[in-house]
């Protein structure tokens, strides 16, 4: 390559490039301007949607999703100042896009679910709920899972495509549940005077609720003595202790009551100890 050829190639490329000067400082600018924009508009809309009745669960999507859209239109801008065709970007973000979404089936149904999930709100943070052998408290709704609290103290981490799958029991809808446990009693015995001597026990026992009353009912008859069933109600909240606390008021309330029930080892009747 001669003198010459060389100068050319120089003079050309210099011209590129201080043709190319002016757009990559507007460039520059626009991105400076457009990115102290996007912190006041994303700051704004931050304090609007804390300040709304949006649900808890939908807002951290909402801003995320203006925080990711307003950041994309600012990148094509950019580009189209540079003169990059953004036709032929956007065909290729497209098919890189159609590609991961093949391989990522699973968790683009899971994301799809999280969003039915924060628009239709079978359940919210809080709630106790029931997902398939799964049950606890819901600690988190991400836009892939939903991370539940169980009784363990143990984090669950359920994909929020099995919740939608699945039949969810949200335990929490009324505030209240019901409780259920099985007392005997003999056939010798009063049913409707164990039936109040239990009812009065259970009002009296702390965390379970009046209203609704406690239910007690007979129901079947074994070859010794008759089973009851025993469903008082509490808060959702108070599920685990106001089960022990039930259980240990009609224990008690049977000693004291003198009521004696059939063992399973034979007929011999037995008092209840206090």
């Amino acid at each position: 390559m001669d003198t010459e050829a060389l100068q050319e190639i120089l003079v050309e490329y210099t011209e590129t490039i201080i043709d190319f000067l002016p757009r990559l400082a507007l460039c520059v600018v626009i991105f400076l301007i457009g990115s102290a924009v996007i912190k006041k508009i994303l700051s704004f809309a931050n304090k609007t949607i804390e300040h709304s009745k949006i649900s808890q669960n939908v807002k951290p999507f909402f801003k995320s999703f203006l925080s990711i859209s307003l950041k994309a239109i600012l990148f094509f801008v950019i580009l189209a100042i540079i003169g990059v065709k953004t036709a032929g970007l956007m065909t290729l973000i497209a098919a890189l896009g159609f590609g991961i979404a093949m391989a990522l089936q699973g968790s683009l149904g899971n994301l799809a679910a999280g969003l039915l999930i924060m628009i239709f709100r079978p359940y919210k943070m809080g709630d106790f709920i029931n997902v398939g052998d799964h049950s606890g408290t819901v600690k988190e709704i991400q836009l892939l899972n939903t991370i539940i609290t169980n009784l363990d103290n143990k984090d669950v981490i359920i994909p929020n495509g099995s919740a939608i799958s699945e039949n969810v029991t949200n335990s929490s809808s009324n505030g209240y549940v019901r409780l259920d446990f099985t007392v005997y009693m003999p056939y010798n015995e009063s049913f409707p005077k164990v039936q109040k001597l239990l009812l009065d026990a259970l009002e009296q026992t702390e965390l379970i609720l009046n209203d609704p009353q406690p239910q007690i009912g007979i129901l079947e008859f074994d070859t010794h003595s008759i089973k009851l069933s025993v469903k008082p109600f509490c808060l959702v909240q108070h599920m685990e202790p106001a089960y022990y606390n039930a259980t240990e008021t009609v224990k008690k309330a049977l000693g004291e009551g003198m009521i004696k029930v059939a063992y399973s080892e034979g007929v011999e009747l037995g008092e209840i100890g206090k």
